[in-house]
């Protein structure tokens, strides 16, 4: 009986020691660092959006505390991609700073330093960091994806202090600027920094087991640049059509409402005295004719 005790002893403090066991990055349910950021869809994010001269630049930054660690991803659209620097900040690159308890800064970075057709990993600040960056040519633009996974047991300043940690973010290529962000006060600069965060200091943004915030704690305005048209109807004789809404796929919000379509007017059918009468023009018309041909034949005859 003492034996059979103590085996359920043993087998109940096992799991209780579960829950506090790290968790791969590989048996993450949700994020998978892969560079497919499909699985961010829905979260909150931080941005940087050109506008004029540097109209279709823009990044996008996400970030969110799992279970297990901290997962950060950066989605961005700029000028040049750079992966031959002397340095990892002269390449292309996903810089980011971290609060220990909220004071001091630990900095870590992604860079396209190395990566070629031959080596697609790119270097990484920490050997225990988990990070993927992809990179592709559209039109104009690089499109270039990040994704980092940092275990909460694998480093010691990821401490979790009322739900969430403190982390900057700056995208950055050398040569390739950007307008609206932080940096230089909203001015143009290569350090691509969402507004109201800051890279390393007391303003950095907010990450939750919810997303990414300001540095008020508060999500950043949707762009709405994914929209759809949403309850548009044909007119008919009876009912009145809608043109539709328009509605922002990423937050729901109402874009632009639609008007609505007047009433169809029945086609007029043919009076049947019109009818007639074009019957009767037609029946002249042939008489007409019949008459000239019957005098040109007498003519001829005589």
């Amino acid at each position: 009986m003492k034996r059979i005790i103590s085996i359920l002893l043993v087998f109940v403090m096992a799991l209780c020691w579960l829950p506090a066991m790290a968790v791969s990055a590989d048996e993450t349910p949700s994020i998978t660092v892969d560079g497919d950021l499909s699985d961010w869809e829905g979260l909150p994010t931080l941005s940087v959006v050109g506008s004029g001269d540097w109209e279709g630049k823009k990044v996008t930054i996400y970030g969110i505390l799992g279970e297990d660690g901290l997962y950060l991803a950066a989605d961005a659209y700029h000028g040049q991609f750079i992966n031959d620097g002397p340095s990892w900040h002269e390449s292309t690159n996903f810089e980011f700073f971290i609060n220990k308890n909220g004071n001091g800064d630990n900095q870590c970075w992604v860079s396209a330093q190395g990566m070629s057709d031959t080596n697609t990993e790119p270097a990484k600040s920490h050997d225990k960091m988990v990070a993927k960056m992809t990179n592709e040519k559209v039109g104009d633009l690089n499109h270039t994806t990040v994704e980092v996974y940092m275990a909460y047991a694998d480093f010691d300043f990821l401490t979790v202090t009322d739900g969430h940690l403190r982390v900057g973010v700056a995208w950055k290529t050398l040569g390739d600027i950007c307008n609206n962000g932080e940096a230089a006060g909203g001015g143009n600069d290569v350090y691509w920094v969402p507004k109201l965060t800051w890279p390393s200091n007391a303003d950095k943004a907010f990450v939750t087991a919810n997303g990414i915030f300001d540095r008020n704690g508060e999500p950043a305005p949707c762009t709405h640049e994914n929209t759809e048209v949403v309850g548009a109807k044909e007119a008919t004789e009876t009912e009145e059509g809608y043109t539709g809404d328009t509605k922002c796929k990423d937050c729901g919000e109402t874009v632009a409402v639609g008007e609505a379509i007047p009433v169809k007017t029945p086609e007029p059918a043919p009076k049947t005295g019109d009818v007639l009468n074009v019957a009767l023009v037609l029946s002249l018309i042939a008489l007409v004719l019949s008459v000239s041909l019957v005098f040109k034949k007498r003519t001829i005859h005589e």
